[in-house]
């Protein structure tokens, strides 16, 4: 879902990025109580409370809200790859996102309209076009695979609909880490716009319940130019809260986009482009269990009559 060259819509939907890929919130909602005679006592004592645990997608009923914060600096060679001339950038950019569990292998995602702010050079501030997936994921023991299919929409420049369908995997090794990876494929209906695909692994390994390392790269291949890029990543994936209730996840992340480049020129290490970025996400629990949770503002006692 991806400009004039693939890497740049990379590195759009990286300053745009919603809330993180894996999540889970247990039945319940917010810090409920549970007791033996609870229905969702059962399911609570289930819910992984390791990061590298939890499933692709959300429980059925369950929601989530997340948004992202992120800086990119860029100093640019003029380059056909890029499809920009010798530049220097440093810009801002913000996003909102929500996920909600249709059922436990059947999530919906949304990604809200998002904010691109050039700082330097100094630009008016651009929208990134809001986007849509529906991910289905099943579960076999440790390991999960599925169909992700996506789509932005065209709100903002450039008004193209872009279309995105992946095939993840993931390999869980119980409350150790967790090796994920796939195929992503991604197109737009304008001819001049990059067709292209990815091969995305991320590792993630767990060192207490409440924090895991990622390590992540990708093989980007721009079908259109035969060019290609390996980013590379580091981070971290820190729980505030109660796994098995309300609770939010941090996650900080350093990215080199580029970090090596092959497009007109030989194969070339490259750190002119940075992303530093932090994820939040918010589990809300059970929809249900929010709604029972709130209290009646105000008590009009019994009826006059």
């Amino acid at each position: 879902m991806r400009g004039a060259a693939l890497l740049v819509g990379m590195l759009g939907t990286w300053a745009a990025g919603a809330a993180g890929d894996e999540a889970i919130a247990p039945a319940g909602g917010f810090n409920r109580p549970r007791t033996s005679q609870d229905p969702g006592a059962a399911e609570a004592e289930k819910t992984p409370t390791s990061y590298v645990d939890r499933p692709l997608t959300l429980p059925g009923g369950h929601l989530a809200l997340g948004s992202s914060f992120g800086w990119l600096h860029a100093d640019l060679p003029a380059s056909t790859f890029l499809g920009t001339p010798a530049s220097s950038l440093d810009a801002l950019a913000v996003s909102l996102g929500a996920r909600y569990g249709i059922t436990d292998g059947l999530e919906l995602d949304l990604l809200l309209p998002g904010l691109a702010l050039a700082i330097q050079p100094a630009r008016p501030a651009q929208g990134v076009n809001p986007a849509l997936s529906l991910r289905a994921i099943l579960r076999s023991d440790n390991v999960e695979f599925g169909l992700i299919v996506g789509a932005f929409i065209p709100v903002f420049e450039p008004r193209r609909f872009e279309v995105e369908f992946e095939l993840p995997v993931a390999l869980h090794f119980p409350g150790l880490a967790r090796l994920a990876s796939g195929l992503t494929i991604n197109a737009a209906t304008e001819r001049s716009a990059p067709l292209g695909a990815s091969v995305p692994l991320t590792f993630e390994l767990s060192l207490s319940p409440h924090f895991a390392a990622t390590l992540g790269t990708s093989f980007l291949l721009d079908f259109n130019t035969a060019s290609y890029a390996v980013p590379l990543s580091v981070g971290a994936a820190i729980t505030l809260g109660d796994p098995a209730a309300f609770h939010v996840d941090l996650s900080p992340s350093f990215r080199l986009p580029a970090f090596l480049v092959k497009d007109q020129g030989p194969l070339r290490v490259s750190g002119s482009i940075w992303y530093l970025a932090l994820g939040l996400e918010f589990y809300l629990g059970e929809l249900s269990g929010l709604v029972d949770g709130i209290p009646h503002a105000v008590d009009v006692g019994p009826p006059p009559f």
